[in-house]
């Protein structure tokens, strides 16, 4: 048995059979600069020392939101048709210095390879959707051993499995935050053709980690800013502005995923790159004791109608704005659950009373562990107005209806009315949510233009009179025309 800690132990292995899908689509981040967007920016954001998700409701979706035309089908193994099986793994690593962490790992695999009696075909491929850290710490007090747990990461894992070479054809491009700031950073860039590539920033068979949280405008959008503020306040007398940048993208910096200990001891198990997948021989070679805790359910053909099929829900491909709408809150409110320790919830939020407050309720929910939650959806209430749905609608200034259902281990489901009209229902697979990041795109021109659209913003909110290194303008207050 290999151990990268003195112990790792898989304490459970999960899988379900899914449903089948409809066709999903790449929606990436797009930015829109114009004199309106910027001074409803400057109006409500000049001046401030630190932005939150909360502050940008209501007004992120004018300067930044998915495309509204998708730039490409996602390839999915065996095509998004194909019934598989969906698992939650829980690791529990324990390191030298004593601290303890579960890991919390979700992904799916490229086909069904459960047999009836429950034995798991060796040749069957699992693939790492996201993962969460959830550091242990057990107070002593005098009614007995208290544990109380945190959330320390809670990421997707993104990685391009086709990848055969820098030298390949298309290449998909990050856009985290500190793949913004490293776009900023290319001084010798000019204009805004797109043929310059990063290679610090483009997608290969590596495997990378992006936050949840990036795939929520607000959030994304707050944690770029606040790297800028930060970087501007912190910085030392007669820096330059590369230097700034380059502090900000290290402020804005993701997890690593070769400082995963699950990932990393993966990788020594294949001899292969930190990467995505493995096989259930693998994890025998971690923890031999894995058979015996691993518990697969097939679907019974009467339980077939509690899972997608394919074609039963409006189809991702389309251009108009319900179908937009539905995309940021597939994108965004599964983000928001981990943030929460939560694993399933179902609500209903809507402001169509005569009132036209948002009313938000929770059906049900549930969490990973068996504590109380309550106070968590207290939270989820609060920051789903406020960072999400203020956003999508305008600052409430557009009716909608919406029902969700939504599942990190399984499936989410939207009914969405907007503007009044007749209700829609999407299904998108929580499962493989990681494909559908709004921060990759294949176009490296729309990245270059959102990470100047962004350094244009930060130097007019700070009026720091900078040069914007990537379009080559002089930064400073807005000047409609000038960027």
């Amino acid at each position: 048995m290999y151990q990268q800690s003195p112990r790792m132990r898989i304490v459970k292995l999960l899988l379900h059979e899914t449903g089948s899908y409809n066709n999903q689509y790449r929606r990436p981040y797009n930015t829109n600069l114009n004199g309106s967007a910027m001074n409803t920016m400057l109006e409500r954001l000049q001046g401030v020392k630190h932005y939150d998700a909360s502050m940008m409701g209501g007004i992120a979706n004018q300067f930044i939101s998915p495309v509204a035309t998708p730039e490409k089908q996602i390839v999915m193994a065996n095509g998004w048709g194909e019934r598989r099986m969906r698992f939650m793994m829980e690791v529990e690593h324990t390191f030298h210095t004593g601290g303890n962490i579960t890991e919390i790992i979700l992904g799916y695999t490229d086909y069904n390879g459960v047999g009836l009696a429950g034995s798991i075909d060796p040749q069957m491929e699992f693939y790492i959707n996201s993962t969460m850290h959830i550091r242990n710490t057990v107070e002593h007090t005098p009614m007995g051993n208290q544990l109380h747990q945190s959330i320390t990461d809670s990421s997707h894992i993104l990685i391009d499995n086709s990848w055969t070479g820098i030298c390949s054809g298309a290449k998909d491009q990050r856009m985290r935050p500190e793949d913004v700031y490293a776009t900023m950073g290319r001084s010798h860039l000019s204009d805004l053709d797109g043929t310059v590539l990063d290679t610090r920033s483009m997608s290969s068979n590596m495997a990378t980690k992006s936050n949840r949280a990036n795939g929520s405008a607000a959030n994304y959008m707050a944690k770029i800013l606040n790297g800028y503020e930060q970087a501007t306040m912190s910085a030392e007398f007669g820096m330059g502005n590369a230097e700034i940048l380059s502090k900000a993208r290290g402020l804005t910096r993701e997890s690593l995923a070769t400082k995963d200990p699950f990932l990393h001891t993966l990788a020594q198990v294949r001899g292969s790159p930190v990467g995505n997948t493995f096989r259930f021989n693998d994890l025998k070679l971690i923890d031999m004791n894995v058979e015996h805790v691993t518990r697969a359910q097939l679907l019974a053909p009467t339980a077939m109608s509690t899972v997608h099929q394919v074609g039963l829900t409006a189809d991702w491909g389309a251009s108009d704005q319900v179908t937009s709408i539905a995309t940021i809150l597939s994108q965004s409110i599964p983000g928001l659950l981990m943030e929460l320790a939560l694993t399933r919830i179902i609500f209903k939020a809507s402001n169509y009373d005569s009132s036209a407050a948002i009313q938000i309720m929770v059906v049900d929910a549930e969490g990973f562990g068996s504590g109380d939650y309550s106070r968590n959806l207290d939270v989820f209430r609060l920051r789903l107005e406020h960072e999400i749905l203020r956003d999508v609608s305008y600052d409430n200034q557009v009716g909608f209806a919406i029902e969700m259902r939504v599942d990190l281990l399984g499936e989410t489901w939207i009914s969405l009315s907007w503007d009044n009209q007749s209700p829609i229902d999407y299904v998108t697979p929580s499962f493989a949510d990681a494909l559908l990041t709004p921060v990759i795109t294949m176009d490296n021109t729309r990245a270059v233009t959102l990470a100047s659209d962004f350094e244009s913003l930060a130097a007019s909110l700070f009026d720091t009179g900078t040069y914007n290194t990537v379009s080559g303008n002089k930064s400073g207050s807005w000047q409609p025309g000038i960027i």
